[in-house]
């Protein structure tokens, strides 16, 4: 099978969206950790896709719930890095928890706001996969400033552990997670017999991965996403592209192709399919063969 990886936005979202009990167990997951709440039931604020707007790099597909003792919970995956991203978060946090308040109410009836982010690079110092942040005195932690706001940051490639040495609900999600396109049927398996409930999210994930559009739309975003990608490296790369040859055409000409040979190598390891590859960067099949990269 073919999977999608949750780690691309818009499959974590569309997955999580469609199953809005798997998003309360791995909330559930998440938030037991550091004794926060239990949710029981949650509804989705914004459930739709982007639409078109999925080709745009700065699209964020985060999800925002708000659950059943009134808590708003805002989830967002970030596969690739962002600088700024814990000041981002904060930043919608805050700004979910100004929202939070209606005209004519007191400010001690603005709903707790709980950020939730999974990101697939290293973030914060140390080896913890999870981390939790309240805002709370320095100098004496048992004392909370206000318990309205919380943080939880996922650094999914920190989760070193072996499929047999999982010990928690918490861990094999962020294993499903992270792995979703790469586990085995047998690893899938394993996951399963440890936690029954991914059976479910397995069926899922497998037919959102088997339906055409879903793929096209997913096939987008990874394009954009890998582009943005590039686009930070563009001083590195456009030096690349002139072969290091400043004013020689010939130079240009095979730097350009060099550039265009390695976005395919990188985009072919990334999991994206041949077709949109040679569609994007205009090389034939052939080039791509003669240059060992497929």
């Amino acid at each position: 099978m073919d999977r999608l990886s949750l780690k691309i936005d818009y499959a974590f979202k569309k997955f999580f969206v469609s199953r809005p009990d798997l998003l309360i167990s791995f909330l559930n997951a998440v938030l037991e950790q550091y004794d926060s709440i239990q949710i029981e039931s949650l509804e989705i604020l914004n459930p739709e896709l982007p639409g078109e707007a999925i080709e745009d790099k700065n699209a964020v597909l985060d999800i925002c719930a708000r659950d059943d003792g009134g808590n708003t919970i805002n989830i967002e995956m970030q596969a690739h890095f962002r600088d700024g991203f814990a000041k981002r978060s904060a930043f919608y946090a805050f700004r979910l928890f100004m929202f939070g308040i209606k005209k004519g109410e007191e400010h001690s009836q603005i709903p707790p706001v709980f950020s939730i982010n999974l990101v697939d690079f290293p973030l914060f110092p140390g080896v913890s996969y999870h981390r939790c942040f309240r805002l709370l005195d320095v100098n004496e932690p048992s004392v909370i400033m206000m318990d309205g706001i919380e943080f939880h940051f996922l650094e999914l490639k920190k989760l070193g552990k072996a499929l047999p040495e999982l010990e928690n609900s918490l861990e094999i999600w962020v294993r499903f997670i992270r792995d979703s396109d790469i586990l085995t049927e047998n690893e899938m398996d394993a996951l399963e017999k440890k936690y029954p409930l991914l059976k479910e999210a397995h069926k899922t994930l497998d037919e959102i991965s088997q339906d055409s559009r879903a793929r096209l739309e997913y096939d987008k975003r990874q394009a954009a996403i890998f582009f943005h990608e590039m686009a930070l490296e563009k001083k590195f790369s456009e030096g690349k592209l002139e072969g290091k040859q400043e004013g020689k055409q010939e130079g240009k000409l095979e730097g350009k192709l060099e550039g265009k040979l390695e976005t395919a190598a990188r985009m072919i390891a990334e999991g994206m399919e041949l077709k949109l590859v040679i569609k994007i960067t205009e090389l034939s099949e052939k080039q791509l063969q003669d240059a060992g990269i497929i």
